[in-house]
């Protein structure tokens, strides 16, 4: 067989080739005693065999030791190298002469004075207590104003202890924001704000008068009563009347303050309780409206507790039932419920109850490609037809609304759900939150 012929290999046969171990490396250490053996003057190594394996890493030369200068201060004297470095380490060591490092890092004067940790403490200390003394003030502001008016604004600080006693016999007195210590002879007294009542009660069902002089004199007697600090069968009555006129005319905030004092004054056991049921229905409904459950839930659980008749009042569990219907997103029942509601609950059911027939709305058409209008009215629980049609014309949906068979016995109309499926879901993000003047 000539030099270049190549023997074949068999399909899945390895080929035997011949392992030549590797040299090992000659010791660079050997190398240079061998060249040294005696003689003084160091010789280079021969050069290594290009087979041969040399790590580049070790030097075959000897290198000088290199000495860190130290940083610590040597204590005769020493030499100092005109170099930049040593004249910054002679400074350090003169700046840090007589000076002792304590074994918690703290650093203290020489003349024996307080560490920088305790003089932060101390400083710390003087702060924490000026910044309680102003939010101490803060407080006591808040709290002697607090029973000042029902409004609730800051004004100044007045004694409690010393009750006032009105002397003003005016019957009408407009409603002023006190931003003083209160003057009798500006205050009116119990008898004169029961004649003040009287004669309000009576305008108003003359209608002699509008709201808004109503409000303002309600707030007077309001705010008279609150300065003297009178709490009695005649202050409930005073807040009860303030509410079911705030609710008459859709004051929302009005009715919300002469409900709060109310739940107040229910509390007071040495107060006759009057038409406890009825405001009970009121709070229910508002909490509902503000979607404040866990309220509804507290609300229950205390009147449970109380095992009086005011948990059995139909009034109650009806309000209760329409919370329980709307939490869970029953609109079929919901509806039903909201329209057996007599009285001035369906002032509050309003204020939501568009809000809720759009949530309906949006609920239907994401169900139905279509929806026949005489199932919507009896869905939405509206009177006829017509006044459906005029709800969505309002809500500028009139032109969804499709009639089949005109001018026939058969005739019908229906709203095309698919077609207006977006518009709708706008409609009811604009009205997901609730912005009532005086609340959240």
């Amino acid at each position: 067989m000539s030099y270049n012929q190549v023997t074949p290999i068999a399909l899945g046969q390895r080929s035997k080739r011949k392992i030549v171990p590797k040299a090992e490396p000659k010791d660079d250490k050997k190398i240079e005693v061998q060249a040294n053996k005696g003689k003084n003057v160091l010789k280079k190594p021969p050069v290594a065999n290009t087979n041969s394996v040399v790590n580049p890493a070790v030097s075959v030369f000897p290198q000088p030791n290199k000495v860190r200068p130290s940083r610590i201060a040597q204590k005769g004297p020493t030499k100092q190298n005109n170099t930049n470095g040593s004249n910054r380490t002679n400074k350090k060591l003169k700046s840090n002469e007589g000076k002792v490092r304590h074994p918690n890092n703290n650093r203290t004067n020489s003349s024996g004075g307080l560490s920088e940790t305790e003089r932060r403490r101390k400083r710390a200390e003087r702060f924490s207590k000026a910044n309680n003394t102003i939010s101490k003030n803060e407080l006591e502001h808040e709290d002697n104003f607090s029973d000042l008016n029902s409004i609730g604004t800051k004004s100044h600080i007045f004694n409690k202890d010393q009750r006032i006693v009105g002397r003003c016999q005016k019957l009408e007195k407009s409603y002023l924001r006190l931003t003083s210590e209160p003057n009798p002879e500006m205050i009116r007294p119990p008898e004169v704000l029961e004649k003040a009542l009287e004669m309000l009660m009576e305008k108003y069902k003359n209608k002699e008068v509008n709201y808004t002089y109503l409000c303002d004199q309600f707030k007077s007697i309001r705010q008279d009563l609150r300065v003297q600090m009178i709490e009695d069968s005649f202050t409930m009555t005073v807040y009860q009347e303030h509410a079911r006129i705030a609710l008459e005319n859709d004051d929302l905030g009005e009715f919300n303050q002469c409900q709060s004092r109310l739940m107040v004054l229910y509390d007071n056991t040495t107060i006759k309780r009057t038409h406890r049921e009825e405001f009970t229905v009121y709070l229910i409904l508002y909490y509902v409206l503000m979607q404040d459950y866990s309220a509804i839930d507290a609300l229950k659980l205390e009147l449970i507790r109380e095992r009086g008749r005011s948990i059995k009042n139909a009034g109650i569990a009806l309000a209760f039932e329409i919370a329980e219907t709307r939490l869970v997103g029953n609109y079929h029942k919901f509806m039903k419920l909201c329209a057996s509601l007599k009285g001035l609950g369906q002032k509050l059911i309003k204020a939501f109850m568009d809000q809720e027939i759009l949530k309906t709305l949006v609920t239907i058409c994401r169900s139905y490609n279509q929806v026949n209008l005489v199932f919507l009215t009896k869905e939405l629980e509206f009177e006829t037809a017509d006044e459906t049609i005029q709800y969505l014309k309002r809500k500028n949906l009139g032109n969804y609304i499709v009639t089949k068979n005109l001018n026939m016995p058969n005739e019908f109309k229906y709203l095309d759900t698919k077609a207006c499926r977006i518009e709708v879901i706008q409609a009811y993000a604009k009205l997901k939150k609730v912005d009532i003047k005086g609340q959240k």
